[in-house]
C-alpha cells in the first residue's frame, strides 16, 4: 500500500461514529462478554498466584503464627528452603502465563472490532455468533499485535520519544493481515510504517481524542472510546 500524505480527522471520526452506532447491540453484548471472561481469568490466576506464593510471603495465618512462635534459627531455615524458590518460579510462570492470556483476550476484542467496522464498511451487519466463529487470521493478527507491543514498550523504556514513534509508526500493525494484504508479519510492518509515514502527528491526534473525551470514565472508555478509536484508525488505513 502506497503512503498517503494526509487524511480527515473529520471522516475518521464520522466513519467511526456510525459504526459504533450501527454495531452499538452487538459490541455490548460482546463488551459485556469480553469483560467476565477477562474477569475471571484475572481472579483464577490471582488466585493461582497468591497459593503459590504463600510459602514466600507467609500469608497462611497458621504458618505466619507458626513462624512468630518458632525461634528465629528455625524460621530462617524455612524461609531459605527450595519450597520458597520454587513457589517463586512458578509465580513467575502463572505472571508470564497471564499476560499472554491478557495478550490474547485484548488482541481478540481488537479483531473483532475490526471485523465490525469492515462490516460496516462493507454495509453488513455481524451477529454475535459471527465475532466467535473462528478466523484463521487471528493468530497471525496476534503475532503481528505482539511484536507491536514488545517494540513499542521497548521503546518506552528507552525513552518516551522513541516508544512514541514506534507506537505511530506500526500503529496499523496486523491491519494487512487482518485485511488479506499479506500473511507475513515483516511485510505487515513494512506496510504500516509505509502508511503512517508522513501522516504520524495525525494519527497521534486519532488516538488521544478519544481518550481526551472520555478521561476520568473507565467504563465509557472501555465500551466507547476503545471501539471508536479502533473504528478511526480501520477507518484511516
Amino acid at each position: 500500500m502506497n503512503s498517503r500524505n494526509s487524511f480527515s480527522l473529520k471522516e475518521a471520526f464520522k466513519f467511526s461514529a456510525n459504526a459504533t452506532i450501527e454495531h452499538f447491540g452487538t459490541l455490548l453484548i460482546f463488551a459485556l462478554i469480553w469483560i467476565a471472561i477477562s474477569l475471571a481469568t484475572l481472579l483464577t490466576f490471582g488466585l493461582l498466584a497468591s497459593q503459590v506464593c504463600m510459602p514466600f510471603l507467609m500469608l497462611n495465618s497458621t504458618t505466619f503464627l507458626s513462624f512468630a512462635l518458632l525461634p528465629k534459627y528455625i524460621t530462617s531455615y524455612f524461609v531459605n528452603t527450595s519450597l520458597v524458590h520454587t513457589s517463586l518460579l512458578v509465580a513467575a510462570l502463572i505472571v508470564v502465563s497471564s499476560l499472554t492470556v491478557l495478550s490474547f483476550l485484548f488482541t481478540l476484542l481488537e479483531f473483532q472490532l475490526l471485523r465490525l467496522a469492515n462490516a460496516y464498511y462493507q454495509n453488513k451487519t455481524l451477529s454475535i455468533s459471527d465475532l466467535f466463529s473462528r478466523d484463521s487470521r487471528f493468530l497471525t493478527f496476534w503475532a503481528a499485535r505482539a511484536l507491536f507491543f514488545l517494540k513499542a514498550c521497548a521503546g518506552f523504556i528507552l525513552l518516551i520519544i522513541p516508544g512514541i514513534y514506534i507506537t505511530l509508526t506500526y500503529c496499523f500493525s496486523g491491519y494487512s493481515i487482518f485485511d488479506g494484504a499479506t500473511d507475513q508479519i515483516g511485510e505487515d510492518a513494512r506496510i504500516s510504517a509505509n502508511l503512517s509515514h508522513h501522516v504520524k502527528l495525525r494519527i497521534l491526534a486519532a488516538m488521544v481524542l478519544p481518550a481526551l473525551f472520555f478521561l476520568g470514565s473507565r467504563g465509557l472508555y472501555l465500551l466507547v472510546a476503545t471501539p471508536i478509536s479502533i473504528f478511526a484508525l480501520y477507518s484511516i488505513y
